[in-house]
């Protein structure tokens, strides 16, 4: 859906793997390793861990020991972001920056963040899904106020919907059960509506159609969470979205 395939982020691998990629030059046992590991000691200053990245011997090793270099010193900024050869490493550095900047408050400036890089859709939903996240508790019409700093995104001409899909979706992986009537203190309910028919038919089409059918036939809990709670609760927008896809079955 995203892409992640095509807009791959290297930073990804390398914190999965907690840096091996380092461990792996360091235990060869090459001057490559020690360069490494100096970028990744916090007492060698930035200045000195950048020089020691650029000895490496090729342009992806120089960028991601610069990345790791930037990163683990909390030093991720513009200026430092900078440092880092140009190409897919600077890039990564941009994302972080963008993610660091809308923690900070400083929405637009995470989201310039993530204009003219590779993996720039990613890069805004990141920020959508926080700020989605974040106001998780309020009522729809507060958390609606979010909405304001995410119109005319080039990466995301749909940030209303990527807002509240997370917005839903994020309750229901707390263990929440999606309640649609959380709509209906927004002026135009359509989106947010709309967005929990897709997770819930997304969720049926899982399950698998026939058995939510039959389950409707029988009168019991269409979907259910971990201890047997609805993840849906009932509503008249439920039952027709049931209704319609069961007939066409």
């Amino acid at each position: 859906m995203w892409g992640l395939w095509q807009s791959w982020r290297p930073g990804q691998l390398r914190k999965l793997i907690g840096w091996g990629l380092g461990c792996l030059w360091a235990c060869s046992g090459g001057t490559s390793g020690d360069h490494y590991l100096a970028a990744l000691d916090p007492t060698v200053s930035l200045e000195g861990a950048l020089k020691g990245c650029e000895r490496l011997r090729t342009l992806d090793a120089r960028g991601d020991c610069a990345t790791a270099a930037v990163e683990i010193r909390g030093s991720v900024s513009q200026d430092a972001c900078q440092g880092v050869p140009s190409g897919l490493w600077r890039e990564e550095c941009s994302f972080m920056l963008a993610e660091r900047q809308r923690g900070a408050g400083l929405l637009a400036e995470g989201l310039d963040s993530c204009l003219g890089i590779r993996f720039g859709r990613e890069c805004t939903f990141h920020l959508i899904r926080a700020e989605a996240w974040e106001v998780l508790d309020l009522p729809s019409d507060q958390a609606a106020v979010r909405l304001a700093g995410l119109h005319g995104l080039p990466h995301a001409r749909d940030a209303e919907r990527l807002f509240w899909r997370e917005w839903h979706h994020r309750g229901l992986v707390l263990g929440r059960s999606v309640d649609p009537e959380r709509c209906e203190g927004l002026a135009d309910p359509d989106v947010c509506r709309g967005v929990v028919g897709e997770l819930f038919r997304d969720a049926a089409a899982t399950l698998g159609w026939p058995e939510v059918c039959e389950r409707a036939a029988r009168g019991q809990t269409l979907l259910t969470r971990a201890g047997g709670e609805p993840a849906y609760l009932p509503s008249p927008e439920v039952d027709g979205w049931v209704a319609r896809s069961c007939e066409e079955r």
